[in-house]
């Protein structure tokens, strides 16, 4: 949602199956600077934040968007977080609560309050931190059941770009000491960040510091940072979107900014390797001859327990395959049939038995739209969907 060009600062557009597709309806004010999340406990995307496009005002609304449409949610004045840009949040899965912390309020001054979300209310926890700063990044390490926090500028005054590392959870907040001869990524802000759940690492890609954007990428294991050799990486940019997508174990970066020439390229990320499988997880295929096919195969978690990376502690009512609600976007008859019993239905994303082209395009796609439609595509007849 949103960004920094009028006109399309107030546009909601959705990721799914290798495409975007522009929604309708209700949206929240024209904004840009603002930060989102996924509330997994609530089912809903909650974005809080930012400046208004046209005015430049800071904001502190908050709006959850449900997998159908926006809402605005009622919080009285003074039971909101300040008005602020720039600040990062990410979800908790163990604590089941979203979490804030700093970015720039309505006076310029750096901040470095920490706000938790619950999913009906903000609350601020007095806890001592990072020192105040905007453009910095929160992913939630799964394995290790706490947040990572990098980089930023600040404090307030004139300021600097920043590459410690800080860890908060139920304890607090709380920095890293890396190993020594071990050195973080260079002093950045406005980069982004998600977590690699297939591999159990936070990425870092680009960003800017004082001699303009950035385009090298990071990972993070939890104990030390490393930089990733990639040979075709994104250009130069900051300001950009990313998210992690568990369905096709894929890190999603899109657009951003460099030298006000504006992007609208979509790039993927992951690691290739025989550990993953090769899964498509359709439910009906063994692509890599473990015996095992759609939930009860580890390499579909994605699909089948998407807040649930392997080696993680989540919650037993966590959404997963077997939990006797049928997720349209990830299951199907086919890949969990304890969910989602009965026929295949034409939507399902999964062509059945019964489906063809003909009666059900949705479910059964034709080579070259990059989903791999079983069982009419396989690797053989449709490599280009079914790598």
């Amino acid at each position: 949602f949103g960004g920094s060009e009028t006109g399309r600062a107030d546009a909601t557009w959705v990721w799914h199956a290798g495409a975007w597709a522009k929604i309708t309806g209700t949206m929240p004010l024209a904004r840009k600077n603002h930060a989102m999340a996924y509330d997994a406990e609530h089912g809903e995307v909650v974005l809080f934040g930012g400046t208004s496009v046209g005015g430049g005002a800071a904001l502190n609304d908050t709006w959850v968007w449900n997998g159908l449409g926006w809402s605005e949610k009622n919080i009285p004045a003074g039971q909101r977080p300040g008005a602020r840009r720039l600040h990062a949040m990410a979800y908790d899965t163990a604590r089941k609560r979203i979490v804030m912390f700093g970015g720039n309020s309505v006076g310029s001054t750096r901040l470095s309050d920490t706000w938790e979300w619950n999913g009906s209310a903000w609350a601020q926890i007095g806890v001592s931190g990072p020192i105040g700063r905007e453009g910095a990044t929160l992913a939630y390490d799964a394995i290790a059941a706490r947040m990572v926090l990098f980089a930023g500028f600040g404090p307030s005054g004139t300021g600097t770009y920043r590459n410690d590392t800080w860890t908060y959870d139920a304890a607090g907040w709380s920095p890293v000491t890396l190993p020594l001869g071990v050195a973080p990524p260079d002093a950045r802000f406005k980069h982004v960040s998600a977590y690699d759940a297939a591999r159990g690492r936070v990425i870092v890609f680009g960003g800017k510091d004082a001699s303009g954007s950035l385009d090298d990428l990071w990972e993070f294991d939890g104990v030390a940072w490393s930089e990733v050799n990639d040979l075709a990486p994104p250009t130069r940019r900051d300001e950009a979107a990313m998210a992690y997508d568990a369905a096709t174990q894929r890190v999603v970066l899109f657009g951003g900014l460099n030298s006000g020439e504006d992007f609208n390229d979509t790039w993927l990320y992951g690691w290739d390797s025989p550990a993953l499988g090769d899964e498509l997880c359709d439910g009906d295929s063994d692509v890599d001859g473990d015996g095992l096919s759609g939930c009860d195969d580890p390499d579909c978690w994605g699909f089948c327990a998407p807040i649930c990376p392997p080696e993680s502690s989540c919650p037993i009512d966590a959404p997963r395959c077997g939990d006797a609600s049928c997720d349209s976007l990830l299951e199907n008859a086919a890949r969990c049939a304890v969910d989602c019993s009965g026929a295949t239905t034409c939507g399902d994303a999964y062509c059945g038995p019964s489906e063809n082209l003909a009666v059900c395009a949705a479910d059964c796609s034709v080579c070259g739209d990059i989903v791999c439609s079983a069982p009419q595509e396989t690797t053989v007849n449709c490599a280009v969907d079914c790598l």
